[in-house]
């Protein structure tokens, strides 16, 4: 017999669900299409293969990123004991940052030389121990000269030294801190140049205590050329950069240039870097300055750097030891005035 699709919609409208469909599917005849628009179940919420394999992909990419990440950061984050051992210090800018970009110095009005000198005077044994020598580093500055600027090191009295050499009443003079192991000295030559700027500031920590830089802005009275001198003595051990490491070292020391220095000045670092060109001091430093000279001491521990363009003629000097251990440098840059086009014969006015 054929069901009667209104009886079917009657049974399923009085009665349950569940009734119909048994209903139905007990029948042996086929449905009419009237029946297919009867109410029904909803099926239940199934996920195909497909939505399963975009999720599972997509747990594995992010589980992927996540361990990638806690890898990356284990390997780059310092030690734990090294953080503790800041942290305990108190030491601020111990984390080195992108290092300041410079200028190539600019040309002088007219022809200029600079004579510099860095020197390591070995205080506690040639003043203290030795008493002077009979003023033998006092001498040697006095016979190599006359510098326009000079960078000391392991100098605990500069005036002492520059009475010694006879030279107390031609040159300005600005010492360190006081301290032992930032015992720096920079003298400039007053009759050549005028003053304009001068500090200290703490680039490095080691375990004897504070490591600072120097700097004096001059110009030049003649010319009018204006050159910015720094001075250092380095941590200990030697390459190690002190307590922040190297390229912390090099951070600050470019930091305190960039700071206090002007677009256009010729820049001059000098001092007993305690680093040679193995150190990740020496080599960040180089990354902006050029380095001119350097000494035996070490290796090479004592360094001068500056921003003067390859062209410029500088003629370099080891003055020998003076009763140091540690070897008195000289550089002299003779720097050009303006060149002139080759279709002018005469020199270039100056104003």
């Amino acid at each position: 017999t054929r069901m009667d699709p209104q009886a079917a919609t009657t049974v399923f409208r009085e009665g349950e669900q569940g009734e119909i469909v048994k209903l139905l599917a007990e029948s042996p005849v086929a449905v009419t299409e009237d029946v297919r628009h009867l109410p029904s179940r909803k099926a239940p919420f199934r996920i195909g293969w497909r939505a399963v394999l975009l999720l599972a992909a997509s747990a594995a990419v992010l589980l992927l990123l996540y361990v990638g990440d806690r890898e990356q950061n284990a390997s780059t984050a310092p030690k734990t004991s090294d953080v503790s051992a800041l942290q305990a210090l108190d030491l601020v800018g111990c984390m080195p940052g992108r290092l300041p970009d410079f200028w190539e110095a600019q040309a002088p009005s007219k022809a200029l030389e600079v004579r510099v000198l860095t020197y390591n005077l070995f205080w506690w044994n040639l003043f203290g121990i030795r008493h002077g020598n009979g003023g033998s580093a006092s001498r040697l500055i006095a016979a190599s000269g006359p510098f326009d600027m000079m960078g000391f090191q392991e100098c605990e009295d500069v005036a002492r030294v520059l009475n010694d050499a006879g030279l107390s009443g031609q040159y300005g003079f600005f010492a360190g801190d006081g301290s032992k192991t930032s015992a720096i000295c920079m003298a400039y030559r007053r009759s050549s140049w005028l003053l304009l700027g001068q500090g200290l500031s703490y680039v490095a920590w080691d375990k004897l205590g504070n490591r600072a830089a120097q700097w004096m802005r001059l110009q030049h009275i003649p010319s009018g050329q204006k050159v910015f001198f720094a001075n250092h003595h380095g941590p200990l051990p030697i390459n190690s950069g002190g307590r922040c490491g190297g390229p912390t070292t090099a951070y600050n020391l470019l930091q305190l240039i960039a700071a206090h220095a002007r677009f256009g000045d010729m820049l001059i670092l000098v001092g007993d870097f305690n680093a040679n060109g193995a150190s990740a001091t020496v080599q960040h430093v180089q990354w902006r300055l050029r380095k001119v000279y350097a000494g035996a001491m070490g290796g090479g521990i004592d360094n001068v750097f500056s921003n003067i363009n390859t062209k410029t003629t500088t003629i370099t000097r080891n003055l020998g030891n003076g009763g140091s251990d540690h070897d008195a440098l000289s550089v002299v840059f003779k720097v050009s005035g303006p060149a002139r086009p080759w279709w002018w014969p005469w020199p270039l006015p100056m104003f």
